[in-house]
């Protein structure tokens, strides 16, 4: 299906990233997990757009679906197509023309884009999907949107995942031990591992979106009802995942204390 999107030259692969559901699934499978995550239907793919004329000629040839203006059906399956890049104005939003609603957030969508990875398609296309620290990023920024405008809180679950890979990945726990950083954090989570490597991953995806991004991001998670959070910073999925609020709640912290932690550049 993303093959129909990138193999008639339209659009170059490298220029297409893959976000949302499908997007964990692969970083799940590529960390070594084989147990299933929660499913959902849908497709979301960010296209990096040089102006809204390259856009119109890419979406013409889909059927729109939905009131979004911005989901079509592709292959019989719902995908959204979300545009960034030159089109953002101001930066971190979008406003396409399909769109009848008010913009849309693009959030560190450039930023997460050029630290991506190429993935391999069948048809020898290659696309890009964010790193795991990245896909954090994109999540943290979805967490504080949806929830404060519609206490959504479906982002939670997710972010509970990759707090899980953190705790789960060999190569965290390397640094975690054998590093200056990673001890420093060991230390003053108390050697509570699962919330060091909450403090790590928060750390980690402050620095997938630079500074300026990371700034934005600190400030509107300073307003957050993190009780609500770790309310919802679970999945039921995840081996040996914590159903206490009280533990979920010192996860949570964790990770806010890590996206609070600026990088010491002397």
């Amino acid at each position: 299906m993303i093959s129909t999107i990138v193999d008639d030259g339209s659009i170059a692969g490298d220029r297409v990233m893959l976000v949302g559901a499908e997007c964990r699934d692969i970083l799940h499978a590529s960390l070594g997990h084989e147990f299933a995550l929660r499913r959902t239907s849908d497709i979301d793919l960010a296209l990096a757009i040089d102006d809204w004329d390259s856009h119109e000629q890419i979406v013409r040839r889909f059927s729109r679906t939905g009131h979004t203006g911005i989901r079509y059906r592709i292959s019989d399956i719902s995908v959204d197509i979300m545009p960034f890049g030159s089109v953002e104005d101001p930066r971190g939003e979008v406003a396409p023309a399909t769109r009848k609603t008010d913009p849309f957030s693009v959030f560190a969508f450039q930023e997460v884009f050029t630290g991506a990875a190429p993935l391999r398609m069948p048809s020898g296309t290659s696309i890009r999907v964010p790193t795991p620290a990245g896909y954090s990023a994109l999540k943290l920024r979805a967490w504080h949107d949806r929830w404060t405008s519609a206490n959504d809180d479906k982002d939670g679950p997710d972010l509970a995942t990759v707090a899980f890979w953190y705790a789960n990945d060999s190569d965290v726990d390397t640094t975690l031990w054998g590093t200056d950083h990673g001890r420093q954090i060991l230390v003053a989570s108390d050697f509570d591992y699962a919330v060091a490597a909450a403090q790590f991953m928060g750390c980690e995806s402050m620095t997938a979106i630079g500074t300026e991004r990371a700034d934005e991001l600190r400030e509107l998670w300073r307003l957050l009802d993190l009780d609500a959070l770790a309310k919802a910073f679970g999945d039921s999925s995840l081996p040996g995942w914590p159903m206490a609020r009280g533990r979920r709640r010192e996860l949570v912290d964790g990770l806010t204390t890590g996206i609070m932690t600026r990088p010491n550049t002397e």
